[in-house]
Order: C-alpha cells, then structure tokens, then sequence
C-alpha cells in the first residue's frame, strides 16, 4: 500500500494508474503515461506492455510527483520501479499452487542455479486457469473465462570487472472478449 497511488485494472492492457490522482487514459502512439514505469531499470514506454504477470519481484518503489531527471525519463505524476531478483550463487527454488472457486488454477515455481562459479541462471514460471462464471449461450467462451502463461529466464555473469544480467520474459493470454 502507498499512500497517493490506485491503479484499476480489468484485463492488465488497459490499466489506469495514478499518483496523487493524476492518470493517463491516453493509450495511443503520440501520448506518455502519467505514471512511468520501469521494470530492472528500463523505461516501459506503455502500462499494457509493462503492467503484466510481475515474476520473481524483488522491490518495487513508487516515486510521488513529476520525474523528470531521476529515471531520465519525464513522467508528470511519478514513476514505479519494479525491480526482480537477480541470479545468486546458490542452489534453490520455490512453488505455490492454488486452486479456488469457478475453475481458478494457479501454478508458479522458481528455481537458481549456479551454473559455474561466475555464470548463475535463475527462471520463473507461471500458470493461471479460470472457467467462467457466466455462461456464453451463443457459443464461444464464457464471460471471465481467463488464461496465462508466463515464464521469465535470468542469465548472470558475476566476472571482477563486470557483473551482468540478461533477462528473457515471455507471456501469452486468452480470455473472454468483455
């Protein structure tokens, strides 16, 4: 919770973020969000494309009013930065499962791995299900009827002079057309 932001969202590409009650509903090519967003650093020029299944985050930081100088990026309201967890040199992982009412199944799992003692690969998976909760009797999928994938990669080189991360993110969607 942050005091000053409230986002509303119905399918995460038409999100309306605020902060201090300053938002965008401007989505096409000529106009910026009022809200930037930053995932690991980099500007994400649209909240559909950065507002998606967050995997594996670390911290994210929300930065009240105009932002203009600190991310060298102009936002007029403030920006979020997300940033995910890097690599470590360490065995590990995780794994949630839920299931709930209406169909609803998810599914998401980390595992890291050093692969040498500079070289650390971590990867991050996530699966959602739900059957509708409306029937659709012309045929077609139900109204709420909602499916995801996502998965995200991380490669990090840990060297004395550099220390580098390439991340791979991927996310594919379907749901009812409401």
């Amino acid at each position: 919770l942050t005091p000053g932001f409230a986002g509303a969202t119905d399918d995460s590409f038409t999100d309306a973020l605020a902060i201090r009650g300053i938002s965008t509903n401007d989505f096409g090519l000529g106009g910026d969000p009022s809200v930037a967003i930053f995932v690991n650093g980099v500007h994400e020029g649209r909240n559909g494309g950065a507002v998606t299944t967050f995997l594996d985050v670390g911290r994210v930081e929300v930065v009240r009013g105009p932002q203009n100088t600190l991310f060298g990026r102009n936002a007029i309201a403030g920006a979020i930065a997300v940033t995910t967890n890097r690599p470590e040199n360490e065995t590990g992982g995780a794994l949630s499962l839920i299931a709930e009412q209406f169909g609803h199944a998810e599914a998401e799992g980390t595992i890291n791995v050093p692969l040498t003692d500079r070289l650390y690969f971590r990867g991050t998976g996530y699966f959602l299900t739900e059957d509708g909760y409306v029937d659709n009797l012309s045929g077609g999928k139900d109204v709420g009827e909602f499916r995801s994938r996502a998965f995200q990669a991380a490669l990090r080189y840990a060297g004395d002079r550099v220390d580098t991360t390439l991340t791979l993110f991927h996310e594919a969607r379907a749901g009812d057309p409401s």
